[in-house]
């Protein structure tokens, strides 16, 4: 699950072989991460094209192929910002479907909580899948209580941080306190605790990021220059990093008990100066989703899911313009392969969604060997 690192004063230094090496394995996995984050959503792709399946069948096929026909047709030589703004209209009608006409309401919020709990299973356990690990954690849970609490034992026992320049932030203490709290019933109290903290802040963060993606949505389609577009794509990808950093540290100190004792000298480090406090949050932020496993950032991922699903359809609309012709041809060939297809046109795209992601999954195999 999550890594502890050495404090600093450790004596662990890096000449610069051992650097280059650090940023070389970073870099790989980092590559890895992305083939595993987009194996798990083609996997999500394919469980929703069956349960469109399931729900529409037929009627649901001839709907979809008149709809992006009708849609073709309309924008064959239309302006840029037609091109963008339809789509845009469909996410917003799909949404208000869905979840309702407002966005901050307890319809739009059991809803979402239901979907983003039956997606968090899906994806955690097609991230199982893709890494070889149960829910693409390397430590249950009460495996990581354990080491956490050997690591507040050397905290307690550390004479250092009982010196009056540390002795105010009761590090000391907390750690002791904290140390205590052993054995199989907290052992047990913590799994749960943690599967109840990551289902409830991921349905509470998904439900803020929707309902803010709706509100930036509806400025988009009342938009009435590529102007205001752009700044609403900007808007919502300073909410995409905001949401990011802030799920960051909700997971990582929320689970991390072993960070508990050092939150009071986050807080005096802010008092201190606001820039410094920013600036190691941003580390740790980024240090997190670097030495963390799989789950973490499915979690983040399917946190932020709305945000990325509105920056997607509008970049991928823009970007997409001047290919529109080629992407038609493409769209038209492969809807008229689904629809020739004796399974039904959401079974073939949940069959090509399921390929493309056995692919990634050979090529995470791969990366994953040749990195070790």
């Amino acid at each position: 699950m999550f890594s502890i690192v050495p404090w600093p004063g450790s004596g662990t230094y890096f000449n610069g072989n051992a650097q280059s090496k650090v940023l070389t394995a970073a870099m790989a996995k980092t590559v890895l991460n992305f083939f595993v984050n987009l194996g798990v959503i083609l996997g999500a792709i394919k469980v929703l094209c069956e349960m469109c399946e399931l729900w529409w069948g037929k009627e649901g096929e001839e709907t979809l192929r008149s709809s992006v026909e009708n849609f073709w047709v309309r924008t064959a030589d239309a302006l840029p910002e037609s091109i963008i703004l339809k789509p845009l209209g469909v996410l917003s009608s799909f949404y208000d479907h869905l979840f309702g006409p407002r966005p901050f309401s307890k319809k739009a919020f059991w809803r979402t909580s239901v979907i983003v709990c039956l997606l968090l299973v899906i994806s955690l356990s097609i991230a199982g899948v893709f890494c070889g690990k149960p829910f693409g954690m390397s430590t249950g849970p009460w495996e990581t209580y354990k080491l956490e609490q050997s690591f507040l034992k050397e905290v307690a026992k550390d004479s250092n941080y009982e010196k009056p320049e540390t002795a105010a932030f009761h590090i000391h203490e907390n750690a002791s306190d904290l140390s205590k709290l052993e054995g199989l019933p907290y052992e047990i109290i913590y799994t749960v605790f943690f599967v109840l903290f990551v289902v409830l802040s991921t349905a509470v963060l998904n439900s803020v990021c929707l309902a803010i993606s709706r509100l930036i949505l509806r400025e988009m389609l009342g938009a009435k220059s590529p102007f205001s577009l752009v700044l609403m794509f900007a808007v919502n990808v300073i909410v995409i990093g905001a949401l990011l950093i802030i799920d960051s540290i909700v997971l990582f100190v929320g689970l991390n008990f072993a960070f508990w004792p050092y939150v009071p000298l986050l807080f005096a480090l802010s008092k201190l100066h606001m820039l410094a406090g920013a600036g190691v949050v941003m580390l740790a932020t980024w240090a997190a989703w670097f030495v963390t496993d799989p789950w973490f950032k499915v979690v983040i991922v399917l946190s932020l899911l709305p945000s990325a699903a509105l920056g997607f359809v509008l970049g991928g609309c823009a970007l997409g313009f001047p290919f529109r012709k080629i992407v038609k041809l493409c769209a038209t060939k492969f809807l008229e392969r689904g629809l020739q297809s004796e399974k039904g046109l959401f079974s073939y795209f949940g069959m090509s969604a399921f390929l493309i992601s056995t692919i990634i999954a050979g090529l995470v195999r791969l990366l994953s060997t040749s990195s070790h």
